[in-house]
């Protein structure tokens, strides 16, 4: 099983990341962290539980947070 959630920002009339939660290297729960020119960061554990749960966690801290995650991204 696999999985990614990205929280996207639409800066003049183009869709950006600003941040990238997957388990895509192996077993691994993983963020990564985009900079507003587009270079994406290093991959940081984000989730010790199953991938299932990573994504449930991942999905709800963008819905809660999403707004102080672009104003930092954003800086």
């Amino acid at each position: 099983m696999s999985y990614a959630v990205v929280l996207l920002a639409r800066i003049e009339d183009e869709w950006r990341t600003v941040v990238l939660f997957d388990c895509t290297h192996g077993e691994r729960n993983d963020r990564h962290r985009y900079s507003f020119d587009g270079v994406k960061g290093p991959a940081v554990i984000f989730h010790h539980g199953s991938p299932s749960e990573a994504m449930n966690d991942a999905i709800a801290l963008i819905k809660a947070d999403h707004e102080r995650m672009i104003e930092r991204w954003r800086r």
